[in-house]
């Protein structure tokens, strides 16, 4: 081969390599900072609106003792279209975040005739501030402040749109059940980096309140009830292939602490609850839309969660559309 061949060739890998390198980092940019969360604005982004379509069949359920007992002639499944998005109104770090579950629940018993509902979930606003910004070049890239990663920090509020459990048909068999039926607040924390171009790791933590409600004692009156405090750590996984492809994975893991009622502890109320799940992204229009099909699984072995009623797979179908 040639002097002149060598230089060439050495020129064309040069070339797709920063190519390559811009295209996963123009994808980059255009990704929410962390891909797990649902209508996020990303880093070079104004504003996001997206929508959502899951499903999850329920197979098992864990008692106190994390005992998994699989249903039998039962056959609980859920359908959830979730509306959302979020908005950066200074364009600056600062965003504003809101989402609408509608949600479709069938319950079907050994017992008693199959009962489903349509019904509106509990409404989420969150205020999410980005502290800290990757420059999603990687660590290797020797550049001043490689080593910062992404950091969000945000505060929330879920509302009680849904229909408690309190509130709902007893012949309905729990199907109209949509929401908890109390005011919560949530805290996050999410860091993010960009370890390459094209790969990321992320951990973040979520802890939530509940506030009181008033529900039957039993008696004939009320009492206050709330679940207990709740803290949800996260890790995460996201790889970029080009400009429209990205894939990754997550793992979670929910503790909550014993509920209350009339100010006394609930014995062995406290929950539990690992999950896994996947998700392939593919940018439809660079970089105005984008599609992601997720899966989850629950546990299914013995002390995999506590106090869980439903555990089983999930799948969902999400469209997203940005605005620069």
């Amino acid at each position: 081969m040639t002097r002149i061949s060598l230089i060439s060739l050495r020129l064309l890998v040069l070339l797709l390599g920063a190519l390559l390198g811009r295209a996963a980092l123009a994808q980059a940019c255009c990704s929410a900072s962390n891909p797990t969360e649902f209508g996020v604005v990303g880093p070079c982004q104004h504003a996001a609106i997206a929508t959502q379509i899951g499903y999850q069949s329920y197979s098992g359920t864990y008692d106190e003792t994390g005992k998994n007992h699989k249903l039998t002639g039962m056959s609980p499944q859920d359908a959830t279209l979730l509306i959302g998005g979020g908005w950066r109104p200074l364009r600056g770090p600062v965003q504003i975040q809101a989402a609408l579950p509608l949600r479709w629940q069938q319950r079907a018993y050994p017992t008693m005739a199959s009962q489903s509902a349509v019904g509106v979930g509990d409404a989420a606003v969150a205020l999410r501030w980005t502290a800290l910004e990757d420059k999603m070049t990687g660590v290797l890239a020797g550049e001043p402040g490689m080593y910062l990663p992404f950091l969000d920090l945000a505060a929330g509020v879920k509302m009680p749109t849904g229909r408690a459990t309190e509130d709902g048909n007893p012949d309905k068999a729990g199907a109209d059940v949509t929401g908890d039926g109390a005011w919560q607040v949530t805290a996050t924390v999410r860091v993010l980096k960009y370890v390459t171009r094209q790969h990321a790791f992320g951990i973040g933590a979520d802890y939530s309140h509940q506030f009181d409600r008033s529900v039957p004692d039993g008696n004939g009156g009320k009492s206050k009830f709330a679940k207990g405090d709740s803290l949800e750590v996260r890790g995460t996984w996201l790889q970029l292939h080009g400009m429209y492809w990205s894939w990754g994975a997550f793992a979670s893991y929910l503790m909550g602490a014993d509920a209350h009622q009339a100010g006394v502890a609930v014995p062995d109320s406290a929950v539990r609850h690992f999950r896994v799940g996947a998700s392939v992204t593919r940018v439809l229009s660079l970089p105005a839309w984008e599609t992601t099909l997720g899966v989850a699984l629950d546990p299914w072995w013995q002390d995999g969660a506590r106090n869980v009623p439903y555990v089983g797979p999930s799948v969902s179908l999400s469209l997203r559309r940005n605005f620069l």
